[in-house]
């Protein structure tokens, strides 16, 4: 029980500062032991996006910003992403998320931004960025 509480929650990490892309200036080896409650809400919210469930997913966004991303979500469909960094703050964190796409070239990934926060004891996904 300590080694999965007491566990960081990267292993390692390495910063390119000359890198244009967030995801290709990051190498990260997360610990397989961390306490993933902060990922979950953000995976199901990619899960909600990727499978049709936009509009709902981001309800508590502007409509103007739902519209927008929804229709490029349709459009460039997630298809798979893997967490690529993780920023913790006692009741915060912001997740970055390599994308993979339909429309995209297999060696190519986008950047995801998930934001999560603690709220009455409950992770929840409150935010979510990306450019294609």
């Amino acid at each position: 029980m300590y080694l999965r509480f007491g566990a960081p929650m990267l292993l390692f990490r390495i910063i390119d500062k000359a890198a244009v892309d967030p995801a290709d200036r990051v190498f990260t080896i997360p610990n397989p032991l961390r306490d993933r409650a902060r990922e979950r809400p953000a995976e199901a919210l990619l899960r909600d996006i990727r499978d049709g469930r936009c509009e709902q997913a981001l309800a508590s966004m502007e409509p103007e910003v739902i519209a927008r991303y929804c229709a490029r979500e349709r459009e460039l469909r997630m298809t798979s992403w893997r967490l690529a960094d993780r920023n913790d703050r006692q009741t915060s964190s912001v997740l970055l998320f390599a994308v993979h796409r339909n429309g995209y070239p297999q060696f190519i990934t986008g950047n995801v931004w998930v934001t999560v926060q603690r709220r009455n004891g409950v992770w929840q996904a409150t935010s979510f960025d990306t450019y294609y």
